[in-house]
C-alpha cells in the first residue's frame, strides 16, 4: 500500500494582513452521502508539496512517525522553523 503525504505550513497571525487573520467556518456536503454535512474551520495555509511512501500493512505508531519525519525531510527546506501539518491519504490527491 502506498501512502501519499501532503505537507502544508500554517501561516501564523503575524504573517497575515489584519483582514485575513480570522478563521473561516465552512460547511460542505459529502459528495458520497449528501445527507451528511461536514463542518470545520478553514485556515490559510501555504502548500509545500507532497511525496509518496511505501507502507507495509498496518504500520506501528513508531513507523508512522518515522515516515512522517522522512516526508518532512524530503519536502521541507532545511533550516526553516515553521509548523508543518501532514495529511495522509491512501489514494492519490489530484
Amino acid at each position: 500500500m502506498y501512502a501519499y503525504l501532503c505537507l502544508a505550513a500554517i501561516c501564523g497571525p503575524r504573517l497575515l494582513p489584519l483582514t485575513n487573520r480570522l478563521k473561516h467556518r465552512v460547511a460542505l456536503r459529502d459528495p458520497d452521502r449528501p445527507q451528511v454535512l461536514i463542518e470545520g474551520v478553514l485556515f490559510r495555509a501555504r502548500y509545500l508539496g507532497s511525496t509518496q511512501l511505501v507502507s507495509e500493512g498496518q504500520p506501528s505508531k513508531a513507523m508512522r512517525m518515522m515516515q512522517a519525519q522522512e516526508a518532512v525531510g524530503r519536502i521541507k527546506v532545511s533550516g526553516t522553523k515553521m509548523a508543518v501539518y501532514l495529511m495522509f491519504k491512501t489514494q492519490k490527491t489530484l
